[in-house]
């Protein structure tokens, strides 16, 4: 069987690598299957980091990807119409992919949304752990695209979003295939060891927040550090950058120019009793193998893009921990105790962590079997 695996494109990201290897290891034991991953992208930039995973750009493939045996699209945005517009056309453009922003919107709408595809094609789509939750009422005003989403989530095999917004937006359809999944780093969570804390390290990371907020977070963290009594530790999420250097020694008092592989930085995550992060798929990662984490985001705005805050706080609201979801609007540069002190409780409430942990095993579990289903039969 032959599964082609279309990704979105993302280079350098810890995160989007750990959700792309949910593929592989979701398919580990089936010999009988030949993953072919694509990419809207350059395909020589890819993001593995490891080499364990080749990808192909989808440029040109079109007959290949719908001549295979089952179409995953997989993860992430790439079905979102604000996505097109705000960071995937531009890409594609630089890219070489298109030359110009009509040819992108045509490509995509072939591609991506299989617009002219017979209805056999469509048999064999499946699609997990995609959102929309960025879009707003622009995607509603482009009749083409809601007219093409509509046809594609009604006559896919399984269509998984992995936030309640993006699935709310079409339950009017009725379809039976319409289904709400964890993210796909989240998918085989069953096969994680569960982190059993005791190590009094806590890890920090912030990577997506504005340049007052990153001084708010190294006040954040030494608070932390003096109530807990826990070393607090920078993780090297992404590559290193000047700004990364800067925040690991304030926070920590050293800096290392090592760039761990993507898979030392995942399994480095074990060593943690406490992850407080702004990034939502280090987060995941996480709570995905047992690792409690607070994640920070901003509430007080209306935000576009891949990277909003509206993802992070309904993936916790998700999981009943919208409480280990912190505004930035509460962060303060100079006194954090009320903050700090709730902190300190969630560290010390391993039942409920492990409770949490268990729900999230549970969503997985479900999806798992799910998934397998609508392959496998």
């Amino acid at each position: 069987m032959i599964v082609s695996v279309i990704c979105a494109y993302n280079p350098n990201n810890t995160g989007m690598y750990t959700v792309d290897k949910a593929v592989s290891d979701f398919f580990e034991n089936h010999s009988d299957i030949e993953l072919v991953f694509y990419i809207v992208g350059d395909a020589d930039k890819s993001r593995d980091g490891e080499g364990n995973i080749v990808y192909k750009s989808i440029t040109d493939s079109y007959n290949d990807v719908i001549s295979s045996d089952i179409i995953l699209f997989w993860g992430d945005f790439i079905f979102s119409y604000d996505f097109w517009l705000s960071a995937l056309i531009p890409r594609m453009i630089s890219h070489g992919v298109t030359v110009d922003f009509e040819s992108s919107v045509e490509f995509l709408y072939k591609y991506i949304l299989l617009e002219g595809a017979d209805d056999s094609v469509f048999s064999k789509v499946i699609i997990y752990g995609t959102t929309i939750v960025a879009d707003d009422s622009t995607s509603l005003c482009c009749e083409r695209y809601f007219r093409s989403m509509c046809r594609l989530i009604k006559k896919a095999r399984l269509v998984c979003f992995r936030d309640a917004l993006s699935y709310a937006r079409f339950t009017f359809l009725g379809s039976p295939a319409l289904k709400l999944v964890p993210d796909c780093a989240m998918l085989n969570s069953n096969k994680y060891p569960l982190g059993l804390g005791g190590n009094n390290r806590i890890g920090v990371y912030i990577g997506r927040s504005e340049k007052l907020d990153q001084l708010k977070f190294v006040s954040l963290a030494r608070s932390i550090k003096k109530k807990v009594k826990m070393d607090v530790e920078w993780i090297q999420w992404f590559p290193r950058k000047t700004r990364d250097k800067r925040l690991s020694f304030l926070i920590s008092g050293s800096v290392s120019d090592e760039r761990p592989k993507p898979s030392q930085v995942v399994n480095g995550l074990y060593q943690y009793d406490l992850i407080v992060t702004d990034v939502y798929h280090l987060a995941v990662n996480s709570w995905a193998r047992g690792v409690p984490a607070i994640l920070i985001g901003y509430g007080a705005r209306h935000e576009k893009g891949t990277l909003g805050s509206k993802k992070k706080e309904t993936l916790f609201s998700s999981f009943f921990i919208q409480d280990y979801y912190v505004f930035w609007e509460s962060v303060s540069l100079f006194n954090n105790a009320d903050l700090v002190n709730m902190i300190d409780l969630k560290l010390k409430n391993k039942s409920l962590n492990s409770q949490v942990s268990s729900l999230i095993r549970c969503a997985a579990k479900d999806a798992s079997d799910h998934l397998k289903k609508s392959i496998f039969g």
